[in-house]
Order: C-alpha cells, then structure tokens, then sequence
C-alpha cells in the first residue's frame, strides 16, 4: 500500500517538474545564490534563523564576476539584487525568537534586514505561533518557480562541504571563529510544486500580520532562467509528484483556516508529519534510514516499537544518524536525557525481536589524529529505498505537534522505477559521505539491506572510516540537571501546546516568559513578574 495519502498525512501532492537533493550546505547556498542572482520578480525566504553576513558562496564557488566581499554576503547580496532590478521584490519571514536564542541571535534584525535596505525589500518577525512554540519550517521560492525546502536556514554555521574535513579555511562565521564540521540536506522542486510553497508563503505573511500583496499571488509565469541554472544537484529525482506535510498547532487565526468561513472557531492542529513518519515506519519490510538531530518523540516510539513487535512482520535493519551529543547546554536540558532513554528503549527492544538496529556519529580525522565529531543537522527518512521525506521537522514532540514544520515526500512505485532507483542512490551516497567510502567496492557493499547493519558496525568497531558507535547516554549531563524538576522536562519537550497555567505551575511565570517569548516583550514580562514577587 502506499505511504503517501492526502487524506491522512499530507498537506497538498503537487508535480514537480524538477526535483532532487541539495547535500550540505554548500550545495543549497550555492544553488540558492545562484537562482536568487537570475530572480525577475520575487523571492521569498521563511526561516527560523537568518544571519545579515552570512556567505553564501566561499572559495571556487565565488563567480569570476563577483569579487568575494560583500555582495556574496546574504543582506548587501539580496539588498544589490533590488537595487539592481525594479522590478524585483524580496520578503523574508522569520521566526519572533525566544530570548533563550538572544545571545546566539543578530540583534536589532528588524533595523538590519529593512529599514537600512532598499524600500522593495521588506523582512516580518513572525510571532503567531503558541506560547513555547517556534516557526522552524525553513523554505525560499525563487519567481514561483523553484522552491527550496528542508532544515537548513540561511545563516552562520551551517555551511560545509560534502568533504568534512577537520579544519577547513572556508568553514568559518563572519567574526572568523571556526566551528566543526556540518551535515546539512535539502531540497529542491520547480513547477507547481514550487507555486505551492509561494501559497503557503502567503498564509504565513498574512497571519504575522503583513498585508496581502500581488508578488504572494502564485503565477504560472515561465522562468526561463531556470533552463540555464548552473546548479549541480547532488541527487536528482524525475518530474512527478512531490508530497508535502506540515506540522501546525491548533492556533485561532482565521488567516491560516484555509476557508473564510470559519472566523470565530480555533484552526484545528494539521499534524501531518507526525502521521507522514508513523505510516512510513509501520510501512517499512526491510529498511529504516534516518539522519536526525534529536529523536525523543513519544509517538515515533510507539510507532518503532509496534513495527519492530510485530512477529508477523519481516525482520529490519534500521540505520540511525544522530549528532554525538545536542549542540548546547539547553538542548542537553531539553531533550538529551528523555533522547537516551529513547534509544535505550529501542535497542533493547530490537535487539530482543531479531532486528538489526545500528547508531552512528561522525567524525572528522584532524592531521594530529584528534577527531571532531561531525554534527548531524539534517532531517530526513527513507523507507525500504522506496520512500523519502526531508524535512524541518526533528524527530521531537515539539517537531510533531508544536513547533510549525514543513517535509516534503516522494514515494515509488516500485523500487526497479527511476525514481525508486534515485532514493536508493540518495541513501547510498550519505552513507558513502558518512563512512568516507570513494572506492566503487565499498560503496557497493552500501546497496543491499540484508546485512547493512553488521557491515556498519564493521566499520565503526574498527574505526576505519569515519563511522563511530552513537553512545547512549555517553555526553556528560549538565550539572543545572539536578536542579530540574523531572515533571518539568516534559514541557520544554511538549507534544502539543500548553496552556499558559501548566507552564506557570512548572516553570513559574517569571522563568516562563523568559523561556517562551521575545527578548524585549519577555524582559518587560519577566521584570513585571519579579517586582510582584512571582
């Protein structure tokens, strides 16, 4: 049967006329850059992060007519754009940030991004998103006519190249500080696959507030630039039909009700990636691939759990990319303990019902042999080599009910199909980037699913490439750990929203709205909150 149904798990399944992968951040700032530079009418840009200096294009990737300064740069790039073409209108739309992110954030962005830009040029904090919440979908559409989508923002340390080497020159921020190496995925549609992206552009520049305006209008207009992009995909799926799910939380803006009738009722929560990832894993005969940042959802173990349960079904080998530790403390906080029980739970329970079940980091060998772990940012799943989803969406509570996300899916027919055929070449070429394999009979040991698991742990039991054991539990707890309240954990990690009462009860109401909101409108709150003892 097939995994992809618009009734149950899936926004809209539009035909793409282009498709494929953008692997590491090189391959989609530098695709990015190079579509922006041929834009005639619009671009559009939602993320949860974006950074004004960012380069987008480094090194080689720096076109001979182009000197590498400032317009390589993300703000005087797009800003050059305007100036340069009348009639071209740039809006981006970003996440209104917590200010647990406000040290790790451009400060004064709004200035920055709109009033210091060309007048054609115009940037929104977006802020309609349950307390808690985060806008984490990351997209940009180019003239409605090619749209990119996945978990890569457009800002600072998130480029690197397929190579991840240990020190790379060009793997720097604008401030010059360094940072290790990086795995990114995106991708890419053009024709009404993209004209889709611009819609749900649309929904989201009316909810934060913006007015309507003709350039969120999706036009069939050609694109004849498109037909000449200097783009080298990393994997390229044939024209057909691309799926697309969301994760929205129940909210009551009418904006996002997609009919006008309904303006006095809540709009109902669209889950659809949380039902996209449950069907596939319950799909699944022989394989489960997965590159994650986090894996601490409740229901995506319920799901794994079932499947790998059920003595009826085939036995599995399932491959589990993960990060060797989250990125920071609070993440640590957030998700790191609840993660490890997690992958406890499942290894055991593989383990137990004759499934082959293998954890892997990545590392980067330095010339003085010191390694440096590789951080997994990407988001995707690949079923069977028959099924794909890439996406914003971690595989967290929050990404499954709380914070908006956005995936987009192929399915095949059959695994022989063309389009069958470049799933599994997708997954084989991670696997080949991952474990550092060039030569064509190690890369062929990667094709087959009986047995990959044990060829994996091969691998990384003798450290021979760049795969290493994912050690449950092995990152160091922050000492503020035994300061948290158990109960309290659930709610930095929540499956849905909270209401306001359940967070002032287990967080307080002052620690709350310094947790959830803004900077400036948190400090007020928090300050308010403090003066009257809370």
């Amino acid at each position: 049967m097939p995994i992809i149904d618009p009734s149950r798990n899936a926004w809209h399944v539009d035909d793409a006329t282009r498709a494929g992968l953008l692997i590491d951040g090189r391959a989609y700032y530098k695709a990015f850059y190079e579509a922006a530079r041929r834009a005639r009418r619009s671009i559009l840009i939602a993320g949860w992060q974006f950074d004004s200096g960012v380069r987008l294009v480094r090194g080689d990737d720096v076109p001979s007519d182009t000197a590498d300064g400032p317009a390589v740069q993300l703000l005087p790039f797009l800003n050059g754009l305007c100036d340069a073409n009348p009639n071209l209108r740039i809006d981006l739309l970003a996440w209104d940030f917590s200010v647990v992110y406000a040290l790790e954030r451009e400060l004064w962005q709004k200035i920055i991004f709109d009033w210091q830009t060309n007048a054609r040029m115009r940037f929104r904090f977006d802020s309609q998103c349950p307390i808690g919440g985060s806008h984490h979908q990351k997209f940009a559409v180019i003239d409605d006519a090619l749209a990119f989508v996945g978990g890569t923002d457009l800002c600072e340390h998130r480029w690197d190249d397929r190579e991840h080497v240990a020190r790379n020159p060009l793997r720097v921020n604008p401030d010059g500080t360094s940072y290790n190496p990086y795995h990114e995925v995106q991708t890419y549609v053009a024709g009404p696959a993209a004209r889709r992206m611009t819609e749900l552009f649309a929904q989201r520049w009316l909810s934060s507030g913006g007015s309507a305006v003709a350039e969120h209008t999706p036009s069939a207009e050609p694109a004849p630039w498109l037909a000449d992009l200097p783009t080298a995909p990393s994997v390229v799926f044939p024209p057909g039909p691309a799926a697309f799910s969301r994760t929205r939380p129940k909210c009551d803006d009418p904006v996002l009700a997609e009919d006008a009738s309904r303006t006095e009722e809540s709009v109902p929560a669209r889950l659809e990636i949380k039902t996209l990832l449950e069907d596939a894993i319950g799909a699944a005969e022989s394989l489960i691939y997965i590159e994650t940042q986090y894996l601490t959802s409740r229901a995506l173990l319920r799901a794994l759990l079932a499947r790998l349960t059920d003595t009826a079904r085939s036995k599995l080998e399932i491959v589990l990319l993960l990060p060797q530790h989250p990125e920071d403390t609070k993440e640590q906080i957030a998700v790191g303990v609840a993660q490890s029980k997690l992958l406890e739970q499942l290894s055991a329970v593989a383990k137990e019902n004759g499934h082959a079940f293998g954890l892997y980091n990545v590392v980067s060998v330095a010339d003085n042999g010191e390694e440096l772990y590789e951080y997994i940012h990407a988001k995707l799943m690949i079923v069977d080599d028959r099924f794909i989803t890439v996406g914003s969406a971690n595989m967290t509570n929050r990404s499954m009910g709380l914070d908006t996300e956005l995936n987009v899916a192929w399915e095949a027919d059959t695994l022989a199909s063309d389009l069958g055929r470049r799933i599994a070449r997708a997954r084989v070429t991670l696997l080949a980037e991952h474990a550092g394999a060039t030569d064509l009979a190690e890369i062929e040991k990667l094709v087959a699913h009986k047995g990959l698991v044990a060829y994996l742990e091969s691998l990384s039991t003798a450290k021979s490439t760049r795969l290493r054991h994912h050690e449950i539990g092995g990152a160091k707890e922050p000492a503020i750990m035994a300061l948290i309240d158990p109960g309290a954990l659930e709610l930095l990690d929540p499956e849905g929203p909270k209401i306001e009462e359940e967070l002032d009860a287990s967080l307080g109401s002052a620690f709350r709205s310094l947790m959830t909101g803004h900077p400036i409108r948190a400090w007020a709150t928090f300050t308010q909150s403090t003066e009257r003892g809370e």
